[in-house]
């Protein structure tokens, strides 16, 4: 599951690299998907019974989860629910909800009135979403695939996408940052299901020591730092995070 500004398309390089059925989706509002309805009051618990139906129409009792970013949210919300059901957790770079900062621009798109006119502005070509959507959440952002932009410039210009994602930032943010009742940290020890931190070293939101502090107080939890790495680590190394999931 990719995060916030990401779509299906950037596991491509994973996938391949991954041994037995692979599933990859676009969650809920973002990539291609349909826009969500505005507003959502609680979109990990949505997206947690969303995931529910989606493995079960897969057939798949027990499953590895992967994801980045707001899919390493979900992930976890469908862990904390379905912890029977879940074989392994990989969460690829910080999941949302394990930190406060979300950044100056995710902050402005809550805020009434400056958050709409924000999350207007412009996205016209493939080029503004490499510098403007991914740039600041991997270390390189001429590693992204063009195919991923298109994707991307696709997605979010959808009729409706960008009030979709400004409604789920909304849900799980503020101008303060995370809310502190969607904060998921908790919830992923108590859990407590087998996990995989895989954080870049430049990852723009946390450090791995965040995942380090979690992982000490785990059963069955470990931590692998993606070197020259940012926020979506598999961007920058799939090789790496591949390696991790295996």
């Amino acid at each position: 599951m990719h995060g916030g500004v990401g779509n299906s398309a950037e596991w491509a390089d994973v996938a391949p690299r991954v041994t037995g059925r692979v599933a990859i989706v676009d969650t809920p509002g973002f990539g291609l998907s349909d826009p969500l309805p505005s507003p959502i009051d609680d979109w990990g618990r949505a997206c947690a019974s969303w995931l529910l139906d989606v493995v079960d129409a897969l057939g798949a009792a027990h499953l590895r989860l992967v994801g980045c970013s707001m899919g390493g949210f979900a992930t976890i919300r469908f862990a904390a629910a379905h912890p029977d059901r879940v074989a392994g957790l990989t969460l690829a770079g910080s999941a949302g909800g394990l930190f406060a900062d979300i950044g100056l621009f995710l902050r402005l798109w809550t805020v009434p009135g400056v958050g709409k006119a924000v999350s207007r502005l412009p996205l016209r070509d493939p080029e503004a979403v490499r510098r403007r959507m991914f740039g600041p959440y991997v270390a390189d952002p001429a590693r992204i695939a063009d195919d991923v932009l298109a994707v991307a410039l696709a997605g979010v210009n959808l009729p409706g996408a960008r009030e979709a994602s400004r409604a789920v930032i909304r849900s799980v943010a503020d101008a303060r940052g995370w809310k502190p009742a969607a904060r998921v940290d908790a919830v992923l020890v108590v859990a407590d299901v087998p996990t995989a931190f895989v954080w870049g070293d430049a990852d723009i939101h946390a450090s791995p020591d965040v995942a380090r502090a979690l992982a000490a107080q785990m059963s069955a939890a470990r931590v692998v730092v993606v070197p020259a790495a940012g926020h979506i680590p598999h961007l920058d190394h799939p090789d790496a995070v591949a390696d991790a999931i295996r």
